[in-house]
């Protein structure tokens, strides 16, 4: 009986790790090779069979699946007395026979479906796509693999192929990935022993729902500002303005004046605009609020605890509490200084040099105090250090509403429930982004690997989420709400930050009202400006701050000269 049980444990998990490259495989072709093919012109409906193909093939594994999980109701049942040996015995070879029969059939239907597409369907990609096409349509499927599967399937996969056919992918893979850190990752993990890790999910397995951790994540929606945003940025540039003409040589004093004067009186203008959209006579630019409701309260602030050595640590439920930033029961010990840390943001807090993750070789049990080798659980005490455990970044987080994957094209631990779940890596883009944004996100070639323009940290390794702008640069999300305050331009390269159009509307408003002051001559003049958004140089209507681009209608210019 025992036999029998280890024999079907060890078929059933041969099974689902089977199914999980089909399934890897047919998803794939479905969501990305499939849809590929169907957008050139020439190749409409080529696809549809090998769909329906998968339908079928994926009722076959199900089929399979559920005559394994009878086989071991049946041993279950037996072991525990519920049935007798002979009864049991017969009813396995019943099932045993049906179960053969079952992957007969689904041996020859996938080897009937991988011959048809290697014949017919395959030589139309560099038939119909360019190299850079076929790249894109190959690191769209890894973008979408955890490290998970990629560690178990892809030496897997080159066993059962010749040595240049496994050559040869893996020169497409690396080539694909090229502007990542998938290089890395294969050198730390295919080369290496497997470190221990409790519960290991199999390629099937999908990680439970929970909530998050450190990794750098991209907010793209979006940015709007309300009311109390424009009446900040026209007062900044209001300023501005009145400095510029204040300075102006060969403008009578009377003049300068008068045009200080219209200019201070726009914001009562544009408090009007305000009062008659609102349609509310008392709201003021004080009171004006931004759509959405009231700003989230900010977070209080966390006691800040020694992290270093074991005699200020706190402990709570078990835990080590010894930093601020992750719940585990071990202590790291970084080779660069050989002392022991809570993790590598508190050695950096202390220490003058930075500390490498991927160099840490040893940890210090939080309950036992045993030094030993990287691991998930103490070799002496036997504690389990964390839930979540990354052998490639000695990450331990053990906290059950904590979600974390390690991307393998990032290199690092990201938030999140994984490659293919919520998330996939854009190859150009180099970074890990939200599945929604797929198709409508902009492409920047390595934007996150770069710093924040406010705070000149570094963004790619962050452990603070990060604000995507239309432009495609990037700033943390806390020094873009600061920043958003005072300015709607990039600051890298002086597009607007977001949706202005209530901004210009309002600046249409002030600018129509002002003309009707301004003298004949000024009404005549022409400036020649340089749009920021759209890029077109020319001439438009003069205005002492405002210049509206004709093109795309946006006041993001620069004046390169004033033409009398």
């Amino acid at each position: 009986l025992q036999e029998a049980h280890r024999a079907l444990k060890n078929l059933d998990a041969r099974f689902r790790f089977l199914w999980a490259i089909y399934g890897a495989h047919s998803s794939a072709e479905d969501e990305i090779v499939f849809p590929a093919l169907e957008a050139k012109e020439a190749l409409h409906n080529v696809s549809h069979s090998y769909a329906l193909d998968h339908q079928h093939e994926e009722q076959l594994f199900q089929g399979i699946g559920g005559v394994i999980g009878e086989i071991q109701e049946v041993l279950g049942r037996q072991g525990e007395e519920e049935v007798g040996l002979r009864e049991a015995t017969e009813a396995c070879q019943l099932l045993s026979d049906r179960l053969q029969a079952m992957c007969s059939i689904l041996e020859g239907a996938l080897e009937a479906h991988v011959a048809s597409e290697e014949k017919a369907l395959w030589p139309l990609f560099p038939e119909h796509f360019s190299h850079s096409e076929q790249e894109e349509i190959v690191g769209s499927i890894i973008g979408r693999t955890g490290a998970e599967v990629l560690q178990k399937m892809l030496p897997w996969v080159v066993q059962h192929l010749q040595l240049q056919e496994g050559e040869d992918m893996m020169t497409v893979l690396q080539s694909t990935a090229r502007h990542t850190m998938f290089p890395e990752w294969l050198k730390q993990t295919l080369t290496r022993e497997p470190a221990e890790a409790d519960d290991e999910p199999s390629p099937r397995e999908e990680p439970a729902a929970q909530k998050e951790v450190p990794g750098c994540t991209a907010d793209y929606t979006e940015f709007k500002p309300g009311w109390e945003d424009i009446f900040r940025m026209n007062e900044k540039q209001l300023q501005a303005a009145v400095r510029q003409v204040a300075s102006q040589e060969g403008l009578q004093t009377e003049r300068k004046a008068y045009i200080v004067q219209h200019l201070m009186a726009s914001k009562w203008i544009i408090s009007q605009q305000l009062r008659h959209k609102e349609g509310d006579s008392r709201a003021t630019p004080e009171q004006a609020r931004a759509p959405g409701g009231a700003a989230a309260p900010a977070a209080p602030p966390k006691a800040r605890v020694s992290a270093r050595g074991s005699t200020h640590a706190s402990r709570s439920a078990g835990h080590e509490r010894a930093c601020e930033h992750y719940k585990r029961k071990c202590r790291l010990v970084y080779p660069c200084c050989d002392e022991v840390f809570a993790c590598r943001f508190c050695h950096d807090e202390v220490q003058d040099h930075k500390a490498d993750r991927y160099s840490v070789a040893e940890v210090q049990c939080s309950s036992c105090g045993a030094r030993q080798p990287v691991a998930q659980s103490c070799s002496k005490c036997g504690i389990k250090f964390a839930g979540y455990f990354c052998a490639v970044c000695k990450l331990f987080v053990d906290d059950a509403d904590v979600s974390i994957y390690h991307c393998p094209f990032c290199n690092v631990c990201r938030r999140g429930k994984g490659l293919g779940i919520d998330f996939f890596h854009c190859m150009k883009c180099n970074q890990c982004l939200s599945l929604e944004l797929k198709d409508s996100h902009k492409c920047r070639e390595k934007s996150l690997e770069g710093e924040c323009s406010i705070c000149r940290e570094d963004l790619f390794t962050s452990t603070q989420p990060v604000k995507a702008l239309p432009c495609g640069h990037f700033l943390h999300s806390k020094c873009f709400k600061k920043y958003s305050k005072y300015s709607f331009t990039c600051p890298v390269c002086s597009k607007s930050i977001g949706d202005m159009r209530v901004y210009f509307e309002m600046l249409d408003a002030l600018v129509a009202a002002e003309r009707q002051n301004m003298s004949a001559d000024d009404q005549a003049r022409q400036s020649s400006i340089l749009c920021n958004d759209c890029g077109w140089h020319g001439q438009a209507a003069f205005h002492y701050v405002y210049h509206k681009c004709p093109e795309c209608k946006s006041y993001n210019t620069k004046v390169a000269r004033f033409d009398h």
